[in-house]
């Protein structure tokens, strides 16, 4: 079946949701819409051997399981959430983590409009209170709470996950390349310049959320957040005419190698071979979903699919961070 435009609209506003790379014809966006009739690829970017180099101006990362594994460090943040609802509440809840997932999930299939992740997890707190706590008495701050709770250990849990030499290799860009400015580009709520309990505040020069204000709904796979993640450090790599190069390292093929390629990226794919942390054996079809996941079969199956095209844009596959300083 061909894989058209309203299958992208699970991420993106917009009918286009990549731009160019190189050579008129050749976008991401046509790679996808034409997945499954073997679109020629030939007119990208031809893939480098070796792109740690010293014209490297940018180099952005992924932050959930590119830095650290997502799954413990959602499930840490949700005993801190459960353990402040209960003392909300005044005695032991029945809430789980299973039950919040799938309350999640029962918000998503019910929504006809895109919402930030911040929002959703908050309507799924208010649902959860709302088992123990009368309606007149849960106003916006004590939601709030709880979800600053789960945020505050999100942060925590992070810290404490950091996969093997995320930290060295930060510290050896900065030290390798004074001028170079180190971006995270996340969908989500983590910050590593929130991280306070490690040296990443100090490493990365800026973060850019898919829930930023100007960047909503257009997180990744979306060329959107890139774009403002370019505007943020003034510089261009569309046409291809830069002598700067910029990096994008990720572990997801179509949010990260795919619409980085679309705004002039050249692409690292960390692909760990991991169940646990890598994003390609989470979307394979027999592969059971993890268990803090709230999407659908279908939403897998489209993910899948824009994954499928978007390795075609891989300059660059790591198995580790450790191996990036030699990518």
């Amino acid at each position: 079946m061909r894989l058209t435009y309203a299958l992208l609209l699970l991420w993106s506003t917009e009918s286009e949701a990549f731009g160019v790379r190189s050579g008129p014809g050749h976008t991401f966006a046509t790679t996808v819409a034409s997945a499954a009739d073997s679109v020629d690829f030939s007119g990208g970017l031809a893939p480098e051997n070796h792109l740690v180099r010293r014209d490297l101006a940018l180099i952005t990362f992924d932050l959930d399981d590119t830095l650290f594994p997502i799954g413990p460090v959602v499930d840490e943040a949700n005993v801190a959430m459960i353990e402040a609802i209960t003392k909300l509440v005044g005695y032991p809840s029945s809430i789980t983590s299973e039950t919040v997932i799938e309350t999640t999930k029962n918000i998503r299939r019910e929504l006809d409009s895109p919402i930030t992740y911040t929002d959703l997890r908050k309507l799924a707190i208010r649902a959860e209170l709302l088992k123990y706590l009368d309606a007149d008495a849960l106003d916006d701050s004590v939601v709030h709470h709880v979800f600053e709770a789960w945020l505050l250990e999100r942060h925590a849990s992070a810290e404490r996950h950091l996969f093997e030499g995320a930290q060295q290799v930060l510290t050896h860009l900065r030290e390798q390349f004074p001028s170079l400015q180190i971006g995270a580009i996340t969908n989500g709520r983590g910050n590593p310049m929130d991280m306070k309990g490690s040296a990443l505040p100090s490493l990365f020069d800026f973060c850019i959320s898919g829930e930023d204000e100007g960047v909503f709904p257009n997180r990744k796979p979306h060329k959107g957040i890139y774009e403002a993640a370019l505007e943020r450090v003034n510089l261009s790599f569309t046409d291809g005419s830069s002598e700067k190069c910029w990096i994008h390292v990720g572990d997801d093929l179509a949010n990260d190698v795919g619409a980085s390629a679309a705004c002039g990226a050249r692409t690292i794919w960390l692909d760990t071979n991991d169940d646990l942390k890598s994003s390609s054996s989470r979307f394979a079809t027999n592969a059971p979903l993890p268990s803090w996941s709230t999407i659908g079969e279908e939403e897998r199956e489209t993910r899948r699919k824009l994954a499928e095209a978007a390795s075609a844009f891989v300059d660059v596959r790591i198995e580790s961070l450790v191996d990036l300083p030699n990518a």
